[in-house]
């Protein structure tokens, strides 16, 4: 895929974009007004495919319309995980990551798209783990022991791994929450409760995202 280029961490997103690619895509003469209409934009067309994703899921998409989107190679199950080719680009791009700054820890300032893709190497990693590395890999988890090998040889941090919380034992801590203060919005502030708010949020985006399809 060629060198990349990284910019430090601590310099603002974008400051490694050069000039010519920012006059290309117009983000140098891009007014306020018009950045938020390109944010418009963005929004409106992945609504849309989050809806043919869920039309062709229920058998209501035209066949025709399905070859069309085949032909720009459409993910119909993008959380299922990403192809080879794509898992293998990411996978350069944090080798190289790893080679200029000694680690493979990146903030999710310096670039989403690299801290996203560490956090779901480390998800996938941490559920086969809990089963066993040796146990067959499951359908929905596309972290195979070979892309373990290599992601370990560039220096991978796992982590120590926390038994999950049954999903009863959350949901009797929310009810006893609810109880003492009169509602469910756990507040992020307390220490005391930063593993109940972090449940609540991922129900609430649970929710939203089976609400929207």
């Amino acid at each position: 895929h060629g060198n990349i280029q990284f910019r430090s961490p601590l310099q603002k997103p974008g400051a490694d974009i050069p000039d010519d690619v920012k006059k290309i895509h117009g983000i140098v003469d891009m007014t306020p007004t018009e950045q938020e209409a390109w944010i418009k934009k963005y929004k409106s067309l992945s609504q849309f495919l989050k809806l043919q994703r869920h039309e062709q899921r229920n058998n209501q998409l035209e066949p025709y319309r399905v070859e069309l989107l085949n032909r720009l190679d459409m993910e119909w199950n993008p959380k299922l995980g990403v192809g080879p080719e794509k898992w293998a680009f990411k996978y350069d791009m944090l080798k190289q990551y790893s080679q200029e700054f000694g680690t493979c820890y990146v903030p999710k300032t310096y670039g989403v798209v690299l801290h996203n893709f560490i956090k779901s190497c480390k998800a996938q990693y941490n559920e086969r783990r809990r089963k066993g590395l040796d146990q067959d890999l499951p359908h929905h988890n596309s972290l195979s022991n070979e892309r373990i090998a290599l992601l370990e040889a560039i220096g991978m941090e796992w982590g120590e791994l926390h038994e999950a919380i049954p999903w009863e034992e959350h949901y009797q801590d929310l009810c006893r929450y609810k109880e003492q203060f009169g509602h469910a919005a756990v507040k992020w502030r307390d220490p005391e409760r930063l593993v109940l708010a972090n449940w609540v949020v991922g129900m609430r985006e649970r929710y939203m995202n089976r609400k929207k399809g």
